[in-house]
């Protein structure tokens, strides 16, 4: 259950609320137009063993970072193995499929700009390119641990996502505040 805060700041844990399931998949949707924010959502994905639907990517521009477990992202059937500190970018209308090969969960953040609305758009798992379709270029992909850290005083961050990985509109980014500092 979400804490309020003075100013409309809500402090919530990843999986708080009600989740949409589809087969393996759980979607929690924590941030987005019926929110009050129109140019960015925040959703949790979570996919158990097995592999999920397809989730059809609005016209938006989505990063996801994963949390916890591993698996394969299929990025319109493209597959790129992925753990955790891993980013990934997916292009407007492309459609993104997990597989979870353990009996761990697979937890990734995920923000989509702008937000394309509440309901996720399912629909066939798709596990295999299409026909004549090439993997994306630039690699959508990065990891936390390949990339270089940027200091700025007792502060650091290290940019995953950006114009190298194809994004316009989104830079996702990993850094640390000291406590007292934010």
């Amino acid at each position: 259950m979400p804490n309020l805060l003075r100013g409309a700041c809500r402090v919530m844990g990843p999986r708080d609320g009600e989740p949409v399931r589809e087969g393996p998949l759980r979607v929690w949707r924590h941030v987005g137009r019926e929110s009050g924010s129109e140019a960015v959502s925040l959703r949790v994905l979570e996919c158990g063993p097995g592999t999920s639907p397809g989730l059809r990517n609005g016209p938006c521009e989505e990063v996801l970072f994963v949390l916890e477990g591993s698996g394969t992202v299929f990025l319109d059937g493209q597959p790129h193995p992925v753990s955790p500190e891993t980013g990934i970018f997916i292009a407007p209308e492309a459609v993104l499929t997990l597989e979870n090969a353990g009996p761990a969960p697979f937890a990734l953040l995920s923000a989509q700009c702008p937000d394309p609305g509440p309901v996720p758009q399912l629909e066939a798992a798709l596990t295999t390119p299409r026909p004549g379709k090439r993997p994306p270029a630039p690699p959508p992909i990065a990891r936390l641990s390949d990339e270089e850290t940027q200091p700025m005083g007792d502060r650091w961050y290290r940019v995953l996502i950006d114009a190298r990985a194809g994004s316009t509109q989104v830079t996702q980014f990993v850094g640390s505040i000291p406590p007292g500092r934010a």
